[in-house]
């Protein structure tokens, strides 16, 4: 008789939830490990270890001798630095330490693509020193964005364009954990996201979106379109400069998001991530887009299983992903089966008066997801599902 797979999952909550669906699908067992006593995946999970992911050596302990076959996560970057210890310490096929790090450190990322695709990486300076970097920006003539150099959701992103800014870098260093901000040029332009998987060192593209900013707060996204109509004009820009990177980084294998600027200087890398896209993006609309499930893709590769079938064109159908303004009514939890295309509601414990911007994505008072078989489809249902929250079209 051959024995069950096991995989060790990394995180339970709803952004983790797609690698546990895609164990089941390969009929494996899953064994979660997340310190958190409330994330949904612990109920979908046939073991939980209540340890944080990080904590390698502690897991392996965890495990008590029990074998795993492979170990998976997606949609977060500390997550993903986890996966590939884990697999290092457990033996098992994994990403490789250095290509982890050049994707979720942002200055090593610059560093590595400096040397090969310079022409899609801003001017960058990095500082360890509050001091130094409030002298470095008080030298520029024009605004600068500062970020640490390993945070997720815009965590203490910002544009500083003058000394009255400074707080701004101040929360740069205070989430930097001790490894100073990244200063770097401003570039104009749109923004877009593009999602793929790669096999081989091959690229293929699983959804583009055109980013929209808080009026307030241009460093986080109030909205994502993976409406074609809305990035056909730049999509061939975009992945050359997708496959530049990934051959650049030598990423072999693995689920990517990357977002990119571009203006009239071209294209410019934002970052890329060795996860998919996270507020569902990996987890619903590539699915919805493309019939392909980047996670179990992941999964099967590290179990050298049969690939999934190729995925349908990304074009042929429609989604949006759209945060909220404010906090929802409370007695609305969920999808409303009556609006044809309501794909998701996530709502945040965070309360905000109307009108008020969050600072990173932790802050967002929720989101939702929207798709449709064309363009009109996942506007309509967009524009019921807001009014169906309490919100006025064009909030």
């Amino acid at each position: 008789m051959t024995a069950r797979l096991r995989v060790l999952v990394l995180g339970g909550a709803e952004g983790q939830l797609a690698c546990i669906a895609a164990c089941r699908r390969i009929d494996a067992d899953v064994v979660l490990v997340d310190p958190r006593a409330g994330v949904p995946g612990i109920a979908l999970a046939d073991q939980w270890i209540t340890l944080d992911v990080m904590q390698t050596e502690a897991i392996v302990h965890a495990l008590e001798g029990q074998a795993v076959d492979a170990v998976l996560t997606d949609q977060s970057d500390y997550a993903a630095r986890a996966a590939a210890a884990l697999a290092v310490a457990l033996g098992l096929p994994g990403q490789e330490l250095d290509v982890v790090e050049a994707c979720s450190n942002k200055l090593v990322m610059r560093q590595r693509l400096t040397n090969t695709v310079p022409d899609l990486v801003p001017w960058f300076r990095h500082e360890n020193d509050s001091d130094a970097a409030r002298a470095f920006i008080a030298e520029q003539n024009a605004p600068v964005i500062v970020k640490p150099l390993q945070s997720q959701g815009s965590r203490g992103v910002s544009f500083v364009n003058t000394s009255a800014d400074f707080p701004l870098l101040d929360e740069a260093f205070a989430e930097s954990d001790g490894k100073g901000v990244l200063i770097e040029q401003a570039v104009a332009g749109t923004e877009y996201s593009v999602d793929g998987f790669v096999r081989g060192g091959v690229l293929t593209p699983l959804a583009i979106s055109a980013k929209t900013h808080y009026d307030a707060n241009p460093c986080l996204d109030e909205r994502c379109d993976f409406l074609p109509s809305m990035f056909t004009e730049v999509e061939a820009s975009l992945l050359n400069a997708m496959h530049r990177i990934v051959e650049a980084l030598r990423i072999d294998t693995g689920i990517v998001h990357a977002e990119l600027i571009v203006g009239d200087h071209g294209v410019t890398l934002v970052e890329i991530a060795l996860r998919g896209g996270g507020g569902g993006i990996s987890g619903l609309i590539v699915p919805y887009l493309t019939g392909f499930e980047p996670a179990e893709a992941l999964l099967r590769h590290w179990l050298q299983l049969p690939d999934l079938p190729a995925p349908r064109d990304f074009h042929d159908r429609a989604a949006s992903l759209r945060f909220l303004p404010y906090t929802p009514p409370a007695d609305i939890n969920e999808p409303d089966s009556d609006i044809p295309g309501w794909l998701s509601l996530v709502r945040s414990e965070q309360r905000f008066a109307p009108g008020n911007v969050p600072r990173s994505g932790a802050e967002r008072a929720g989101a939702i997801i929207v798709v449709g078989n064309t363009e009109d489809d996942a506007r309509a249902a967009e524009d019921q599902a807001m009014r169906l929250l309490g919100y006025s079209l064009g909030a």
